[in-house]
């Protein structure tokens, strides 16, 4: 399983490199993901919610449209 997770995310970079023809920039979204969640968690931490439902469908959508 964590094999064919490295392998998924070599792919998708590969193919942002080819998209955007730089090495930089598929880096920038790719490492946008595991700082957004780390966001979520300390932004409920902070006000004292709850992680519910819709903060998860909110995490997920942001998720999605990064990759």
């Amino acid at each position: 399983m964590k094999k064919a997770a490295y392998i998924s995310l070599a792919i998708i970079f590969f193919i942002l490199t080819f998209l955007f023809k730089t090495l930089l920039e598929p880096l920038i979204v790719l490492f946008s993901i595991p700082f957004a969640v780390v966001g979520v968690i300390l932004g409920h931490l902070f006000f004292g919610y709850n992680l519910q439902f819709l903060s998860v469908i909110g995490l997920c959508s942001h998720w999605h449209s990064c990759k």
